[in-house]
Formats: C-alpha cells, sequence, structure tokens
C-alpha cells in the first residue's frame, strides 16, 4: 500500500524511534510514552497516542490487536506473524511462508492488500512452569 506523506517532528520520530528500541516485545502505547517520559519528560499521553496512529495510518508502523489488552505497535511491517501468550503477555514474531498462504487465498479468489495473523495461546516459556506445577501437583497426590 501506498505511504501517506508525512511531515517529520521531532515528537513523531521520537516516538517512533521508542517503538524500535522496545521491539521485539512490541510495546503498548502506555509502555511507549513511560520509555519516553525518561527522555522528553514534556511529552504527553495524547501526543505519543495521537503520534502512534499516525505512524499506522502512513504505513512506518503496524498496530497489533490481540483482543484482550491494549494494541500493541511493531516496526516491523514486512509479512510476519505473532504469537501472543496469554500467560506472561509477552509478544513475539513468527515466520509464515507468506507465498504459501497468499496464494492459497489468491486460489480462492481473494486479493490480499495487507495482513495481521495473531496466534494465541502459551509461549514455550509458560509452558514450562505448567508442566512443573502439574508434575508437583500430581506427585502431592501420591
Amino acid at each position: 500500500f501506498l505511504m501517506k506523506k508525512l511531515r517529520n517532528t521531532a515528537q513523531r520520530e521520537a516516538v517512533y524511534e521508542a517503538v524500535v528500541q522496545l521491539n521485539p516485545t512490541h510495546p503498548t502505547a502506555d509502555e511507549v510514552y513511560a520509555l519516553l517520559q525518561q527522555s522528553h519528560p514534556t511529552i504527553s499521553r495524547g501526543t505519543v497516542y495521537r503520534n502512534l496512529n499516525v505512524l499506522c495510518e502512513t504505513g512506518r508502523l503496524r498496530k497489533l490487536g490481540v483482543g484482550e489488552g491494549p494494541d500493541r505497535f511493531d516496526d516491523q511491517i514486512q509479512w510476519h506473524g505473532h504469537f501472543y501468550c496469554r500467560h506472561c503477555h509477552r509478544m513475539g514474531d513468527l515466520p509464515l511462508p507468506e507465498h504459501m498462504i497468499v496464494e492459497y487465498l489468491s486460489d480462492l479468489g481473494y486479493e490480499v492488500e495487507s495482513q495481521t495473523i495473531v496466534f494465541k495461546g502459551t509461549c514455550p516459556n509458560c509452558r514450562k512452569v505448567e508442566v512443573k506445577q502439574d508434575e508437583r501437583i500430581k506427585g502431592n497426590k501420591n
């Protein structure tokens, strides 16, 4: 898609750089605001939110809705998927075979203009904790 012309302001660049700095965690607007408060104590929460939205509208950032909790932001705008852990609330990138997915959808008659794929579940680290807790519970019952 086309990127709109954008007047680069110092605040907008600071917001963009904060997202870049916080990735690969895919930060929330509040996380971006908290980071910017350290170096730009006069920046307002509204300025951060407005600039995040403008950066998404112009294609420099991608907004990721997870359905539970606040939206997250990604500076990696090329095709990839995400995994959101419902336990630790971390989000990470997943490589996906773009050509296979686009070909499949094209064969069905769809024309893909953009995508946001977010898988939800339990990450490997949280699974390890769950398994240990399950083993401990089973051990106490015997």
